[in-house]
């Protein structure tokens, strides 16, 4: 069985970077002390999770989405966000925020950038 995390005093201190397997609802039990958050890899079932974006924290400056991840669209991204590896956008022709500096585009992209950017 996987570990179950329940609450922000389960993290070290003076964490500033969590990588997780994958997203299991951890939004809001995540210590205000991580500014980067990463989601390696889906381990449902599901082929693809849609990934609430808009509920990151705003203490977050850094996020990483994997290839088995949606989110609703890419104008969601909050502004807190400066540097993100993207997966797909569930609704096409969104752009990405002018507040983000750094984007890893997902694998799948194939679309010209101007659509986003």
């Amino acid at each position: 069985s996987k570990p179950s995390i329940t609450s922000s005093s389960q993290f070290p201190p003076n964490l500033k970077k969590l990588a997780l397997p994958c997203y299991d609802g951890v939004l809001d039990i995540i210590p205000t002390t991580i500014n980067h958050l990463e989601f390696n890899r889906n381990i449902s079932k599901q082929k693809y999770v849609t990934f609430p974006i808009e509920l990151v924290p705003p203490h977050i400056t850094t996020l990483v989405l994997n290839d088995s991840m949606r989110i609703q669209s890419y104008d969601l991204i909050p502004a807190s966000i400066t540097s993100i590896t993207l997966c797909n956008s569930i609704t096409p022709y969104t752009k990405i925020p002018c507040t983000v500096e750094s984007v890893v585009l997902p694998s799948s992209f194939n679309q010209p950038l101007d659509t986003i950017i």
